[in-house]
């Protein structure tokens, strides 16, 4: 009769970590260990996902697939078309300060639904890729990130077979570094690009090698007061994966992050409820805030613009809480900025090795990302457009 029932667990909210376990490809287990066993499976999933941009690898799994829990095979050949990026950005780290040596996963609020034969798990993914080697005892000892999953299992006699995983973010949200275009389970975020006017030419894309340049309007209505750049990076890492509940959350969240991030650094507010317009920036509550506080292109046009708030520049040395604004629609720069970053690492002196700058960002939330793995993950038709926020070394 137990087969027949909906069976809900809602474990606890912080699931144990649980080291890479030496499962078979299936899982067997009696009615009421069935939570854990569904819990064990996609334990092992996406720590065989993780590790494989790591040099701990399982080798069982160099070329074959992509985990050790049965699929479907309909799933395994989905996944098996992640494998050779995966592979690549695995290779192509070696040797730089973006390479992992291992990856740590954790389950954050897990719940199990059990109907009959079909079984449906909901998660919080929390990694930690672990860096092989770092320019400081005090750099960032690994890169973090949280995603939500939800992933669908079917019973074969007294196993449980993967069926589908699915990330619950906006289809344009970027991948999590272990992810080569997954399925995602939100549309994606509506734009009206005819209303947006493009970048204007003084603003140029940074790249490693790029000879110096700024574009740098006076000081406007920050009204001459740096940022406070230690604080807005010690806000941005508070705040990176473990989401401030005193602002709105929205579906791509990562202009709004980045506008908390500037606030906790010192920028204030222009404007209040009211005529909105592309020199207004606030937020005033969780419901009400300017179209720049939460819309990147709109953001940076504000930015640039109409506070002189944010410098171009490139070729020069990235500070932290400078903010990286990228260009990536579809794969291709077409002038509107699709996507905002923040630097909270740097070495002393860095220009063009990108593997030693660290970003920061929401929607999928990922904290101290290596840019030369964003820019891997995302191809070389893209433009990143470096701002300095005009702080004091930090």
């Amino acid at each position: 009769m137990e087969r027949n029932r909906t069976r809900v667990a809602a474990l606890a909210a912080t699931a144990a970590v649980v080291a890479p376990l030496c499962l078979t490809s299936t899982a067997q287990a009696a009615p009421g260990d069935e939570p854990e066993v569904l819990l064990a499976l996609t334990q092992q999933y996406l720590q065989d996902r993780a590790s494989r941009v790591t040099d701990s690898r399982p080798m069982a799994l160099a070329a074959a697939s992509l985990t050790s829990v049965s699929t479907t095979s309909s799933l395994a050949a989905r996944l098996a078309t992640e494998i050779p990026a995966l592979d690549r950005l695995r290779a192509t780290t070696v040797g730089t300060y973006a390479q992992y040596s291992n990856a740590v996963v954790e389950l954050m609020s897990p719940t199990v639904t059990v109907t009959g034969d079909a079984a449906r798990v909901t998660v919080q993914e929390l990694t930690r890729l672990v860096f092989a080697k770092r320019e400081s005892p005090d750099s960032a000892d690994a890169t973090r990130y949280r995603v939500p999953h939800v992933l669908e299992f079917q019973r074969q006699g007294s196993s449980w077979i993967l069926t589908s995983d699915a990330l619950d973010v906006p289809a344009d949200a970027p991948d999590p570094v272990p992810y080569e275009n997954p399925v995602k389970l939100q549309p994606a975020t509506p734009r009206d690009l005819a209303s947006e006017s493009l970048l204007s030419k003084d603003i140029k894309p940074n790249y490693p090698g790029a000879q110096p340049f700024s574009s740098s309007p006076s000081a406007g209505l920050n009204g001459g007061v740096p940022i406070d750049r230690q604080t807005a990076v010690r806000y941005a890492r508070t705040f990176a994966i473990n989401y401030n509940p005193a602002y709105e959350r929205y579906g791509n969240d990562c202009t709004n992050f980045v506008s908390q991030v500037m606030r906790a650094g010192g920028w204030t507010d222009v404007g209040s409820p009211g005529p909105d317009g592309p020199d207004k920036w606030f937020q005033y509550n969780r419901f009400s805030h300017s179209r720049t506080w939460t819309i990147a292109h709109e953001f940076s046009d504000f930015g640039f613009y109409h506070s002189r708030r944010l410098r171009n520049y490139g070729g020069e040395t990235p500070l932290i809480a400078d903010v990286v604004s990228a260009d990536w629609e579809n794969g291709v720069a077409d002038g509107h900025v699709d996507h905002l970053m923040v630097i909270t690492e740097n070495a002393p002196g860095n220009i063009h090795d990108w593997s030693k700058i660290k970003l920061t960002y929401h929607t999928a939330d990922q904290l101290d990302i290596p840019l030369s793995t964003v820019s891997q993950k995302v191809g070389n038709r893209v433009a990143f457009y470096f701002f300095d926020t005009r702080g004091m070394p930090g």
